[in-house]
């Protein structure tokens, strides 16, 4: 009579189990997992140190796990209990598929903790190489290798992984021989300037100074500050042909 009672609670006892979305994500199965949230689990039920699944995939390192709750529409926003979203927990834990997953699905790379770090920043701490394979993750998401911190420094002042700072020294070698497209317009522009000068001054010496002088400054200013670098281009074509006519 007492045996009934025992086998009642060894299978209850398994049951439960079987309904832990944790533990499904954990074995990186998304049967599993399915069939916790058919139990009526909670997708972003929050666990053992404030994690979701979801979290708890990335952390835990189970790709499988974290492409199908990404799929199964996952909060990828809930933090942990410190504050830290999958993304970071990507770049800390050295998990370079998971963040091309979690980049994939529309994470922001460069998303900014309240402590001044940014993924590859905390991939940059890492020793190992899958922390170097994440930092390049990070880098071919189109994160800058020189990408600083609030503190102002950046990954290479931060990394003891000879990898990792292999990587970046080919990086900033490649930044020097091909200048990025902010720097070749810059480039562009003062190349147009000095032509605008030079043509609109022979021209007219009055019209050098209303029109080239202070206008291209001021939407040379207006490139650093962001505008779109065509506009400022056809305004400097603008005050040429203005030159010309005054």
């Amino acid at each position: 009579m007492k045996f009934v009672p025992c086998v009642i609670v060894t299978w209850g006892a398994l049951f439960a189990q079987g309904a832990d979305i944790h533990a499904a994500v954990r074995a990186n199965d998304p049967a599993a997992i399915q069939a916790a949230l058919d139990e009526g689990e909670d997708i972003n039920k929050i666990g053992q140190g404030g994690q979701t699944p979801l979290m708890h995939g990335v952390l835990t390192g189970n790709p499988e796990s974290v492409k199908f709750l990404l799929d199964a529409k996952a909060d990828a926003s809930i933090p942990e209990k410190d504050g830290y979203t999958p993304m970071h927990g990507a770049g800390f834990q050295g998990r370079s598929q998971i963040a091309r997953l979690l980049v994939a699905h529309g994470l922001d790379p460069r998303d900014r903790h309240t402590d001044g770090y940014t993924p590859i920043h905390r991939a940059c701490w890492g020793n190992e190489q899958r922390h170097a394979d994440t930092v390049r993750a990070f880098l071919k998401a189109g994160v800058p290798f020189d990408e600083l911190s609030d503190s102002g420094q950046s990954c290479m002042d931060m990394t003891g992984n000879e990898a990792t700072m292999k990587l970046l020294k080919k990086r900033a070698e490649k930044a020097k021989k091909n200048p990025s497209d902010s720097e070749a317009c810059r480039r562009c522009l003062f190349f147009l300037l000095i032509l605008s000068w030079c043509f609109g001054g022979a021209y007219s010496f009055l019209s050098f100074v209303p029109f080239t002088l202070a206008g291209g400054w001021l939407w040379l200013v207006a490139l650093w500050a962001g505008y779109s670098w065509l506009l400022l281009v056809g305004w400097v074509f603008v005050g040429f042909f203005l030159s010309m006519l005054w």
